[in-house]
């Protein structure tokens, strides 16, 4: 593989420049674990007036992006008044914190790049490995993906984008070229055929930057490395194809006289350089990885736009409060106009050049609905030390008896240990009682308390759950006598300490707790976690499956 492929800055300048000669034809690009330094550079490329930009947000409400009426000022004014939306507007886009993008706002932008003819998107994408895929689709329709992680900033100098002319017509690319993209694109697990196209397109591009009315075969491969490698789930066989007859009748009868290769040899040349191409991008331990997990995900068919996530404008309904809408809230009509209504003889007389109902914006009430969402309650079980035995079968006997009632009252069960050195998830989220039997039945005890591992794996899992529509509730037993800290290291400070941290993560990220301490006596440290955590605290020394599962009922109901 040529070795300016590998250089990051190039690559993120050739794609640049792609972008900007045909934004609705490559989307944009994904810049992963991009630093500060990296993001700058990138936000001071495009600080020229020539190059327009708009920074999105992921907080951003649905009208922010699409506009429309503005119901506060047509109140107020007595006309209509709409307000344009940040996507109508021309040049490039930027959105930052692209791992908290909720869903709705990346329908409305898929929904905007489908339909009209938008400027290139730069989303700056913080998600970890093991994290979820959170722009799935977003990213499916933007062409390139750029990773930071391994790049000093330093290194990282792309040159401002070059304006192109849009009516530039594409170099010619053969029929073998396009069959092996086609073919090279299955190959690598890639079954959407909006990919192939973008690496047609890339191509034709790539030889026309280059001042080439034909596509080469380094332009195929180039384009195949920078839309494909991000993309490739390598799954299928190494073993060479075999030709059947069919195949062997067809070479014979597309040679030509005087071709030394038949069209079936040049389209697997073509592929079989695509694929090298691609998998010298791969990390090497990335290759075998794919193999096995990509796979199960491709045929699991969970991998659609979303969750169902319950909105704000569904459920059963509560009283209305006074407030402002958003864009995702209702207007409880009926609440307005009664607000409104004693006031209308004072308003006229301020106002007697206005008709019918004066509204203002404090008369404004807006729905309120009780939450729908499915609920995750998390266990988070200390098997270490003393007593552990003990402790992780009234824990498993608790799950046990809490999944009985799992459908009624629409409760998935999850259970983390922690003993040792780190955490370890014994039960994905679910209702099956014969799976959480058979998962429970494994797990041993003894050790250290990684009180802090514990709770880091619990709040992934429970943002894990959050991006999936559901609602985490964490379930801490534990005696909070913790002394192994988030690197291993054994030592009650240092341990303690961490566990703090992750604790005021906790409570930054709004999740529900309650901690149960089951040792002998009440422990002073583990009341003050759960108050960092703005958790319940319980003190159940005594306590059996039964009356663990009773306490967390009542504890989860004021949750």
């Amino acid at each position: 593989m040529p070795e300016n492929f590998m250089d990051i800055s190039k690559l993120t300048e050739t794609a640049l420049n792609l972008c900007s000669s045909a934004p609705q034809a490559f989307g944009g690009i994904v810049f992963k674990n991009a630093s500060e330094a990296h993001m700058s550079h990138l936000r001071g490329l495009f600080k020229s007036e020539k190059i327009p930009t708009t920074v999105l947000q992921s907080f951003y409400t649905l009208k922010d992006l699409t506009g429309g009426i503005d119901a506060i000022s047509t109140m107020s004014e007595g006309k209509l008044v709409t307000q344009s939306g940040l996507l109508e507007k021309p040049g490039w886009f930027i959105q930052v914190m692209g791992e908290k993008l909720p869903l709705e706002n990346q329908a409305v932008m898929c929904k905007q790049m489908d339909e009209k003819e938008i400027g290139p998107i730069l989303i700056f994408d913080d998600s970890r490995q093991d994290d979820p895929k959170v722009l799935d689709k977003i990213s499916d329709r933007l062409a390139f993906q750029v990773d930071l992680m391994d790049v000093r900033h330093c290194d990282f100098e792309p040159s401002e984008p070059s304006t192109f002319d849009r009516n530039i017509c594409h170099a010619a690319i053969t029929d073998n070229q396009r069959k092996a993209l086609v073919l090279s694109a299955i190959k690598l697990g890639i079954y959407s055929i909006r990919p192939v196209i973008m690496a047609q397109k890339a191509a034709q591009f790539l030889s026309l930057l280059d001042g080439r009315d034909f596509v080469s075969s380094s332009d195929l491969e180039l384009a195949s490395v920078m839309v494909f490698a991000h993309r490739a789930i390598i799954m299928q066989s190494d073993e060479p194809d075999q030709p059947d007859d069919t195949t062997g009748e067809m070479e014979a009868s597309e040679k030509d006289e005087g071709d030394d290769l038949t069209h079936y040899d040049q389209t697997k040349l073509l592929q079989d350089m695509i694929i090298e191409a691609v998998k010298a991008k791969l990390p090497s331990d990335l290759i075998n990885h794919l193999k096995i997990q990509n796979k199960r995900a491709l045929n699991s068919g969970k991998n659609g736009f979303g969750f169902k996530i319950k909105a704000k404008v569904r459920g059963r309904p509560k009283p209305s409060i006074n407030g402002r809408p958003n864009g995702q809230e209702r207007i409880e009509i009926l609440s307005t106009l009664r607000n409104a209504a004693p006031w209308q003889k004072m308003r006229k007389m301020q106002q007697p050049g206005r008709k019918g109902l004066i509204i203002l914006p404090g008369d404004l009430q807006i729905q309120q609905f009780h939450n729908r969402s499915e609920r995750v309650i998390i266990f988070v079980v200390d098997a270490s030390g003393s007593a552990a035995v003990a402790r992780l079968a009234e824990a498993k006997g608790a799950v046990e008896l809490m999944l009985a009632n799992a459908y009624s009252k629409r409760d998935f069960v999850a259970l983390i240990g922690f003993r040792g050195q780190f955490a370890q998830i014994l039960l994905e989220p679910t209702r099956s009682l014969v799976q959480a039997k058979k998962n429970l039945s494994s797990f041993a005890a003894g050790g250290g308390t990684p009180l802090a591992s514990g709770l880091e794996k619990a709040l992934k899992l429970a943002e894990r759950s959050r991006q999936n529509g559901k609602m985490p509730v964490l379930a801490v037993l534990t005696d909070g006598k913790a002394n192994i800290d988030l690197a291993g290291n054994s030592g009650r400070n240092p341990a303690m300490d961490d566990a703090q941290k992750i604790a005021k993560v906790g409570c930054e990220s709004k999740i529900a707790a309650v901690f149960i301490d089951v040792g002998r006596k009440s422990n002073p440290n583990l009341s003050y976690l759960a108050n960092l955590m703005n958790a319940q605290y319980i003190n159940l020394p005594r306590a059996n499956a039964t009356d663990l599962s009773e306490s967390l009922k009542m504890s989860l109901e004021k949750a």
